[in-house]
């Protein structure tokens, strides 16, 4: 699977959230969202990031966030 976005959408009042289907178009997907937006529905556009690194956080102090390297 290659790049994309997703639109996802929270329902304010009960927290349900929902993803659509991968958009290959960024501009499509800002459409989509724009289009489910409701004053009760928040929606925004989630980037794929192919391989993207995640830090490691097994070396952070939970208490105060300092680094223990």
């Amino acid at each position: 699977m290659g790049s994309g976005y997703w639109v996802v959408s929270v329902d304010r009042d009960t927290g349900e959230a929902t993803t659509s289907e991968r958009i290959d178009n960024k501009d499509k997907a800002w459409e989509e969202a724009a289009k489910l937006e409701q004053p009760n529905i928040f929606t925004t556009v989630v980037p794929r990031r192919h391989g993207a690194a995640r830090p490691a956080l097994d070396h952070i102090n939970p208490q105060d966030g300092s680094n223990d390297d």
